[in-house]
């Protein structure tokens, strides 16, 4: 069976026992099987140089009464503007940011309030999007 592999210059790497259960013809055994392709060579292309230092903009967040969503969003871009001026290559926004949106929902539960919050998660993915885009820098929230 392995006439054909070999004389096509396929060598065997290794024996494996106990292959195929059952299989009376091979004995449960079978080859692991490598060849080397002449055709092939490797990229030339050398990848891009990789940076060793990066800086990361880390945001202090001072918890503000906000009366809509759009002041949480001018303040934000406020600082995102402040560390990408500084050539910043992440810029870190503090867990719970948008905490103060959940003043809107004190007249609910705990829970139901976080769920309400959940209901601008679009809007600040598609918010945070454009701005990492226009200030040029990853922002992580």
């Amino acid at each position: 069976v392995l006439n054909f592999q070999l004389s096509n210059d396929f060598y065997v790497r290794r024996v494996i026992k106990n292959y195929l259960e059952g299989d009376i013809e091979s004995k449960e055994y079978a080859c692991l099987l490598s060849w080397n392709n002449i055709y092939y060579s490797k990229p030339t292309i050398k990848p891009m140089a990789q940076k060793k230092v990066i800086r990361l903009g880390l945001i202090q967040w001072q918890m503000r009464l906000y009366k809509k969503y759009g002041e949480v969003i001018e303040q934000a871009e406020y600082f995102i503007d402040a560390v990408s001026g500084y050539r910043s290559d992440f810029d870190l926004f503090p867990e719970f940011f948008n905490a103060p949106l959940m003043a809107e929902f004190n007249h609910l539960s705990e829970a139901d309030a976080i769920r309400e919050l959940a209901k601008y998660t679009e809007r600040f993915k598609e918010d945070f999007s454009r701005l990492a885009i226009t200030y040029n820098i990853n922002i992580i929230t």
